[in-house]
């Protein structure tokens, strides 16, 4: 994420509010340019400027400005139809709003040939993650996790509730993003917690 040094210091904004507390979700779609380069044409969509490396180079940059998101959902171009790609989309989206939706098994991939000069190219990004968990008193599981560049800077804090959903064959979560005092205070007075 680009912003203008002096607009963050302007509004006392940081690089992981603007990015993490703006929205509840991001959903990115990998470009038809990778994984799919048989459709990645100029002749059938007007919407779309740039040759086949410069939208690989620009999907780059954008899925790497919001690498750190808590809820950063990445769509690629699997061997499935544009179809596919839809239906994982709402799928996506409607998790991120707590709603029930199309669900499908995950599914794993072994990676065999894994081209180390690349993965060496790579920007890595630490995070240091702790959670909380709240007892409540219907049952449902709730947490608060602060989350903090391991290289410093200020933390933010997520918390989610778990509810058990009885017309969903899964539960869905709802998630609300939260950068308060209360949440500071409850950190620096929570301690270690025996078996729930």
């Amino acid at each position: 994420m680009s912003v203008d040094p002096r607009r963050l210091e302007e509004f006392n904004w940081t690089i992981p509010q603007l990015r993490d507390q703006r929205y509840e979700a991001v959903v990115h779609l990998v470009t038809a340019a990778i994984g799919a380069e048989r459709f990645y044409t100029l002749e059938n969509n007007k919407a779309r400027m740039e040759s086949r490396p410069e939208a690989i180079a620009l999907d780059g940059r954008l899925a790497r400005a919001w690498v750190g998101h808590n809820a950063l959902h990445v769509v690629e171009n699997g061997t499935g139809s544009f179809e596919e790609k839809i239906r994982k989309t709402v799928d996506v989206v409607c998790r991120s709003l707590g709603v029930p939706g199309p669900r499908s098994q995950p599914r794993w991939w072994i990676v065999r040939n894994v081209d180390e000069a690349a993965l060496a190219q790579l920007e890595p990004a630490e995070w240091k993650l702790e959670h909380v968990f709240l007892r409540t008193s219907d049952g449902s599981e709730s947490r608060v996790t602060k989350k903090s560049s391991v290289g410093g800077g200020p933390a933010t804090y997520h918390h989610r509730v778990h509810l058990g959903v009885p017309s969903c064959r899964d539960a869905i979560d709802a998630t609300r993003v939260h950068l308060t005092m209360k949440w500071v205070v409850f950190f620096s007075m929570s301690g270690p917690v025996g078996p729930l």
